[in-house]
């Protein structure tokens, strides 16, 4: 009987957060109101950059350059809105369908810079895990050496984009970014 309790306390519980565990820290956010700065307790496992920022595993350009990034593949994947079926009559009526709207094709141009600055397999590797939330044990049935293998690959090109988008001095010390943006 004690060791069916002791095995049910041991066992993950289902919950939010990366791998259905949770991480409880300190987050630093802009207020969306009146753009001061508010301290935030939460889950610092649901996003891959903010668990490596509080880990100290990446700096604060690193930090900021996945933040841009996801933001440049948030803007890129939104479309014009039309209905949830197909065959059904479209909800705008005017008989005019919008076209792609600029701001998409900027940031679809980002990308494409992106990917020609990182390479297609260090590309893919970032967009999948930075952007899309993709665990590296889901990642091609990788081993414990090929996860921090690419780990490391993904801050390598977390730093060089920072280096590119002009977040790192020429000393390469990371410019001071406290405030974690939460728009997306």
């Amino acid at each position: 009987m004690r060791a069916q309790s002791r095995k049910r306390r041991m066992e993950a519980k289902p919950g939010p957060g990366y791998e259905g565990r949770v991480e409880i820290g300190t987050l630093i956010v802009l207020d969306p109101y009146d753009g001061s700065v508010l301290h935030a307790q939460g889950n610092v496992r649901h996003d891959i950059l903010i668990r490596w920022k509080s880990r100290k595993q990446i700096d604060d350009a690193q930090f900021a350059a996945g933040i841009k990034l996801q933001g440049i593949w948030y803007r890129a994947q939104a479309g014009t809105i039309g209905t949830c079926l197909p065959d059904n009559d479209r909800v705008d009526v005017s008989g005019v369908r919008d076209p792609i709207p600029s701001r998409v094709v900027a940031a679809q141009q980002q990308l494409a810079d992106v990917a020609a600055l990182l390479g297609a397999r260090d590309y893919e590797l970032v967009r999948r895990v930075v952007c899309e939330g993709i665990r590296f044990q889901d990642l091609d049935n990788l081993n414990q050496r090929q996860q921090e293998y690419s780990a490391q690959r993904v801050r390598d090109a977390l730093y060089d984009l920072a280096r590119e988008w002009g977040l790192v001095l020429r000393n390469d010390k990371s410019l001071p970014i406290t405030v974690y943006h939460a728009e997306r």
